[in-house]
């Protein structure tokens, strides 16, 4: 059986110039983890029908398409 757990960030996007939070997804074997994937909460808003998505953000969308520098090195922890 697979064991999952996040890390949250909270990071100034370079784009939007807004904070967003980051959430790596980490698969956990025994003593060690592996690092699975990393997502922005406004590229995943972004996915919600607009009556779903928060006031604050509502309509953003992330000109990289989650392409960008802060997800992809959210391993590193950069």
């Amino acid at each position: 059986m697979s064991y999952y757990t996040t890390v949250g960030r909270t990071v100034t996007c370079p784009y939007l110039n807004i904070e967003t939070t980051h959430t790596g997804k980490y698969r956990l074997m025994g003593d060690s983890r592996e690092f699975s994937y990393a997502t922005c909460k406004i590229v995943e808003d972004s996915k919600l029908p607009p009556y779903d998505q928060p006031e604050d953000t509502k309509y953003y969308i992330c000109p990289r398409n989650g392409n960008c520098e802060l997800l992809n090195n959210f391993e590193k922890g950069h």
